[in-house]
């Protein structure tokens, strides 16, 4: 999977619970040389492809598409075939599987790094959004008073 060296500057500065390094998404690329994941969450909620994730699936392996793009996702069927692999899908459960995951996360320090966004800066936001310039999440203060 390709990344700009902003982002690959920015996925290294996140510090992963594994010790640091590069962020999923560069590792997948540098694992696809070698495979060996059981199971990979693909959370990608823009078009790309997918096979550098399945090559990077040990035999049996699962990739699990919970990321909604807004164009089809295409599989060569060789990528499945060999190695008996699987392409999932999963909904986004409810919410007592949320608030499970939820407390999973904090038990272990899980965290996501976001970006605060006001109500008055929602346009400006949006517009980021369509020129790629997000480094996080937004979350809508909706408590947040104009400046």
């Amino acid at each position: 999977m390709r990344t700009s060296g902003r982002r690959a500057v920015l996925a290294a500065q996140l510090n992963p619970a594994d010790g640091g390094g590069p962020g999923p998404s560069l590792r997948v690329g540098v694992r696809a040389a070698r495979p060996g994941a059981d199971f990979i969450l693909d959370t990608v909620g823009a078009p790309h492809s997918v096979e550098p994730y399945m090559a990077a699936l040990a035999m049996d392996g699962t990739l699990c598409v919970v990321g909604i793009p807004e164009s089809a996702i295409e599989v060569n069927p060789l990528s499945l075939i060999q190695g008996a692999k699987t392409l999932a899908g999963a909904g986004s459960g409810g919410t007592v599987e949320t608030r499970e995951m939820l407390d999973f996360c904090a038990e272990h320090g899980i965290t996501a790094e976001i970006e605060i966004v006001r109500p008055d800066q929602v346009n400006e936001a949006l517009g980021r959004l369509a020129r790629n310039d997000v480094r996080y999440r937004f979350v809508l203060d909706m408590t947040a008073r104009r400046p």
